[in-house]
């Protein structure tokens, strides 16, 4: 005899049996549960923000405005600067619906950008890269956690 998940009423909607399943989460869950769905959100809104920020540049850098640029080298720019821009749009929307293969994307793509700026010395984008990293890692962290657990890391809080 197979038993229903669904209790007696083999119609039951299944929202009903995601409420019974989120109800049996402990305290402690719920709260990383919390920040690891609110963290994650902000993770992909500020990838969304960066990747419409070096799409924006490289749209910009369309227009001959600089002349110390050679034609070449503000092509390989522009061409770098959309596919990047691209990238982290679309790990950002990603992130935001909940994807944790995104995440691993972005933080290895921060940790090329971070390599980059090291290279060049840049500390304001190494400082803001390094807040993303500790972000991306406590992210992943929370959603091990939570997948130990036996916690889907779309469910409600």
């Amino acid at each position: 005899m197979t038993t229903n998940p669904f209790g007696d009423n083999p119609y039951q909607s299944p929202a009903f049996a995601a409420e019974t399943a989120s109800s049996a989460i402990s305290a402690e869950d719920r709260g990383i549960l919390r920040k690891f769905q609110q963290q994650m959100l902000a993770l992909g809104v500020l990838w969304i923000l960066l990747g419409l920020f070096a799409i924006g540049l490289g749209v910009f850098l369309l227009f001959p405005t600089s002349p110390s640029l050679s034609e070449s080298a503000r092509s390989v720019l522009i061409g770098i600067m959309l596919i990047s821009g691209t990238l982290h749009l679309l790990i950002g929307v990603l992130t935001c619906c909940k994807q944790i293969i995104a995440v691993y994307v972005g933080l290895v793509l921060g940790y090329i950008s971070l390599v980059g700026n090291l290279l060049n010395l840049n500390l304001c984008a190494l400082a803001i890269l390094a807040v993303i990293l500790v972000q991306a890692h406590r992210v992943i962290g929370w959603a091990r956690h939570l997948k130990r657990q036996g916690i889907a890391l779309s469910t409600k809080p």
